[in-house]
């Protein structure tokens, strides 16, 4: 929302700009360090898993659109130019998500009809669990309507997508991190869970150069091509959950 000056004013509780600037870090952090492999071995033949139950993500209220060097000459100016500068960031994200819904992605479910696309491959009965989500993390409880030892549930949570910058000179990349965990239902009993990143920093998997990006602004103009880099996510993610799950 622009004011009478014509400046950004962004009216949001600064407890979100606080979360949001720990985020940034956070992604950085886990693009660097996080592995494909699952931290917990699944073994097919021990635990006869015939049908999965997938559960609606957990995805982040709205995508990264972030350069870790900032967008403005205000991070020059210490913390609290740098803080003005997430929140300048954050208006960003927020034109992006718009963006996103205005043409109807998803991403949330644009990584289950991938993921179960994938499941199916590997020779297993997919249906979807329905459930809202209060919080970006595993739940505590699945639901009971199933009570089989061959039935399991499959939670994944989006820890952070959208597009990130880690100089000032560098492009935009896509990035998606996510770590999934499989539950029996008959017992409650985590039967594998492990850990996805899709990123141009660290250890993850590196997205295709023709997702790159300028600036922000080319992301926004053009949007297409945008969310071609975040569904080529989806679908290395897919294969990745659907592997350890062989």
């Amino acid at each position: 929302m622009e004011g009478e000056d014509g400046m950004v004013q962004l009216k949001l509780p600064i407890s979100k700009f606080i979360e949001r600037s720990f985020a940034v870090g956070a992604a950085l952090w886990l693009s660097a360090c996080a592995a494909t492999v699952p931290t917990l071995e699944f073994r097919r033949n021990v635990y006869r898993i015939e049908t999965i139950a997938i559960v609606t993500p957990a995805v982040p209220e709205k995508p990264m659109l972030v350069s870790g060097a900032g967008v403005t000459p205000l991070v020059f100016f210490g913390a609290i130019g740098g803080f003005l500068d997430m929140k300048v960031q954050d208006h960003f994200a927020s034109e992006y998500l718009a963006e996103l819904n205005s043409k109807g992605f998803s991403i949330g479910s644009l990584l289950s009809r991938d993921v179960a696309a994938s499941l199916k491959t590997n020779g297993y009965t997919v249906v979807e669990a329905p459930v809202v989500r209060g919080e970006d993390e595993f739940l505590h409880n699945y639901p009971q309507s199933v009570n089989r030892a061959d039935y399991a549930y499959l939670d994944l949570v989006v820890t952070d997508y959208g597009y990130l910058a880690g100089a000032i000179t560098a492009p935009y990349h896509p990035i998606l991190s996510l770590k999934f965990r499989l539950v029996r239902s008959s017992d409650g009993a985590t039967l594998t869970q492990g850990s996805f990143v899709y990123s141009a920093f660290g250890s993850g998997v590196p997205p295709d150069s023709a997702y790159d990006f300028s600036n922000h602004g080319e992301i926004l103009s053009d949007l297409d091509r945008s969310m071609k880099g975040l569904s080529a996510g989806t679908t290395l993610a897919s294969a990745a959950v659907a592997n350890a799950l062989k």
